[in-house]
């Protein structure tokens, strides 16, 4: 494990010397708790936001599951037409 965050860490480091421009990456699962709200920008952009029901992979010290709320934004193509 630890050689295999070495090797990332080095590639890491290897893009940002080479100027190469670098975008994390979140993936969340969970539910649409409400209806996505569309709208458009002046410039013509379809963006829908809503909120994301994320539950927490563990217990709390009662026994049950708790979830994050998270506010999401669609741009452009994932957003529902």
């Amino acid at each position: 494990m630890v050689s295999l965050q070495k090797n990332i860490f080095m590639s890491i480091i290897a893009s940002a010397k080479e100027g190469i421009k670098m975008l994390n990456q979140v993936m969340l699962v969970g539910r649409l708790i409400d209806i996505p709200i569309m709208k458009t920008t002046k410039g013509g952009v379809k963006v829908a936001n809503a909120t994301l029901q994320v539950e927490q992979g563990f217990k709390n010290g009662l026994g049950a599951y708790e979830s994050d709320y998270v506010t999401v934004s669609l741009w452009r193509g994932i957003a529902p037409a």
